[in-house]
C-alpha cells in the first residue's frame, strides 16, 4: 500500500536541456507529475546566467533526477542524500564509478546501433560506415559495434571512423582534414551513421568541402533527432528518434515509488533506445551513379526558388542537351524539366503547408511570373486546386 501524503513532493531536477535528450526527457518527467502528482518542481537546466545548484537541506526535498555527465552535478548528486535517479552516468560498470549503485537511466547504444544498419541494409546499400563522437566516448563505441556487428552479419564490411590526435579530438578545425581524406579514401555510394546529430552536421559538412554529394554519394543518419539541428542541415539530416520522453516518464515513476517508500532497490537500471527513424534528404535511397546527373539535381535544387530552364541546366553541365536527357532518363526515368517542375511544386507545397502566405506571394517567391500558370501546374499533379490543398492541410 502506498504510503500516505501529508504535502506535496518537492523534486529537483538537474537536467542539461540545451540538449534534446534532456528536453525530452523533461516532458517525461512533467507529463508523469501531471498525472500522478501535484509535484513542486526545482530546475536546473544549465544556463550561462542560473544560479547554482540549490542546498538540498535548506530546500528541503523529497526527490532528485538528474544527468551526471559533468563533475559539477556529480558532486550536486553525491551531496543530495534522498532518492534519486541518475541518468547518463559516466561509464557506471566499473567497479570505482561513483554511481554504480544508484537508479539509472541509460542509454543502449548496441540497440540504436544495430536500429540504423537495420535501416540501411532496408535500403539495399553495399559500402557503410561509422563516423564516432570526436572524443570515442564509451556509449559512442557501443553504438559503433551495434552498428558493425549488424552489417557485417549481413555479409558486408563496416568501415569506421576512429578519434585522432588529443588536439583534434578538441579543436574540430584540426579533425576536419583526417575526415575529409577519410570520407574521400571510401567506396561509394556509401551509408554512414554519426553518432549523433551533431556529428552528422560536421560529416555533411566535410562531404560539400570535399565534393562529395549528400545523399547520392554518402548518405548520412544521424542519432536524437533534434528537429532544429536535422533541419538546419544542407540537405536535411536523418536521425534515429529515442525513446527520451518515455524515459523521463518512468525515471519520474520509479522515484515517486522510492519517495513513497513502495520500492526499495537501489540500483534500478532503466534503458532507453531507438524509437523509429526520421528519414529526410540526407539518406535519400535513390542511388545514381552518374555523377553528372548528381550535378544536376543538385543545380536544380539550388536555384528551385528562380524559373531557370533545360537550358541553364544544360549550360551548367557543359555537355549537349541530347547527351544530359539521355543520361538524366536512363537514371531517373524522366526529363529534366520533369525534375525542375517536380523540385519546384515540392517547394510550393511547402509553404502552402508551413505558411500563411496569400497564394500570390508564394508564386511571386517561386519566380512564377504568371499566377495562373502555377495554378495550372499544381492542378495537373495534385489534381486539386491550391487553395484546396491548404484548407485539408488545415483540417487535418
Amino acid at each position: 500500500m502506498s504510503k500516505i501524503r501529508t504535502k506535496i513532493p518537492k523534486v529537483a531536477v538537474l537536467l542539461l536541456t540545451a540538449f534534446k535528450v534532456y528536453r525530452d526527457c523533461l516532458k517525461g518527467i512533467i507529463r508523469y507529475a501531471h498525472l500522478h502528482g501535484p509535484w513542486e518542481f526545482h530546475f536546473i537546466e544549465g544556463r550561462l546566467s542560473e544560479q547554482s545548484a540549490i542546498d538540498f537541506k535548506t530546500w528541503n526535498a523529497d526527490g532528485l533526477i538528474a544527468c551526471a555527465n559533468n563533475e559539477h552535478y556529480c558532486k550536486t548528486i553525491r551531496k543530495a542524500n534522498v532518492p534519486s535517479i541518475v541518468i547518463d552516468p559516466w561509464d557506471h560498470r566499473q567497479k570505482e564509478f561513483p554511481f554504480d549503485k544508484h537508479n539509472i537511466a541509460i542509454c543502449d547504444s548496441f540497440a540504436v546501433g544495430r536500429a540504423a544498419a537495420d535501416f540501411f541494409l532496408q535500403e539495399k546499400f553495399k559500402h557503410y560506415g561509422y563516423v564516432s563522437e570526436a572524443k570515442n566516448a564509451q556509449w559512442s563505441r557501443e553504438r559503433g559495434r551495434g552498428f558493425a556487428s549488424q552489417i557485417e552479419a549481413a555479409g558486408f564490411a563496416c568501415h569506421l571512423y576512429e578519434n585522432g590526435s588529443r588536439r583534434e579530438q578538441n579543436d574540430w578545425g584540426l579533425e576536419q582534414e583526417r575526415l575529409n581524406r577519410w570520407l574521400l579514401d571510401l567506396p561509394k555510394p556509401i551509408a554512414l551513421l554519426a553518432a549523433m546529430d551533431v556529428r552528422g552536421r560536421q560529416v555533411i559538412e566535410v562531404c560539400r568541402a570535399a565534393n562529395l554529394s549528400v545523399p547520392y554519394e554518402v548518405a548520412v543518419l544521424g542519432v536524437d533527432n533534434d528537429e532544429l539541428l536535422c533541419e538546419s542541415t544542407n540537405p536535411p539530416l536523418s536521425s534515429i528518434m529515442m525513446t527520451f520522453e518515455e524515459a523521463g516518464f518512468d525515471c519520474a515513476a520509479h522515484l515517486d515509488g522510492l519517495m513513497r517508500r513502495k520500492k526499495h532497490s537501489t540500483c534500478a537500471v532503466i534503458h532507453y533506445g531507438p524509437k523509429e527513424v526520421v528519414a529526410r534528404r540526407s539518406t535519400n535511397p535513390q542511388i545514381i551513379a552518374d555523377k553528372l546527373v548528381i550535378q544536376a539535381l543538385e543545380f536544380i535544387e539550388v536555384n528551385a526558388c528562380v524559373p531557370i530552364s533545360v537550358s541553364d541546366v544544360v549550360e551548367h553541365l557543359d555537355i549537349s542537351r541530347r547527351s544530359a536527357e539521355m543520361r538524366f532518363h536512363k537514371e531517373l526515368r524522366h526529363t529534366i524539366l520533369d525534375e525542375i517542375n517536380r523540385v519546384r511544386l515540392k517547394k510550393v507545397i511547402g509553404f502552402l503547408k508551413e505558411t500563411n502566405l496569400p497564394i500570390e506571394k508564394i508564386s511571386k517567391i517561386m519566380g512564377y511570373n504568371n499566377v495562373n500558370y502555377l495554378a495550372y501546374v499544381f492542378r495537373k499533379h495534385m489534381h486539386m486546386s491550391m487553395t484546396d490543398f491548404r484548407k485539408l492541410q488545415t483540417e487535418s
